[in-house]
């Protein structure tokens, strides 16, 4: 999971450690993916990217949407 959101919000690597596998986004933010998944309450999240960006993003997210219709 955290593989998908670092290619898709095009971010950094970043050192993990515990359960925790982290995605380092600009500004200091730091996304956090529990391995193996936790129990959490659905959340919902949104992320301010470039129009660039958001083509890019969405064009790679399309194609799996239509796989798993």
């Amino acid at each position: 999971m955290a593989e998908f959101y670092r290619d898709l919000l095009e971010a950094d690597e970043a050192p993990s450690w515990g359960p925790f596998v982290n995605v380092q986004l600009a500004d200091g933010v730091l996304l956090q993916f529990a391995a193996p998944p936790m129990e959490f309450s659905p959340r919902h999240y949104a992320y301010l990217v470039d129009d660039a960006h958001f083509d890019r993003a969405y064009a790679q997210i399309t194609p799996r949407a239509t796989i798993s219709s």
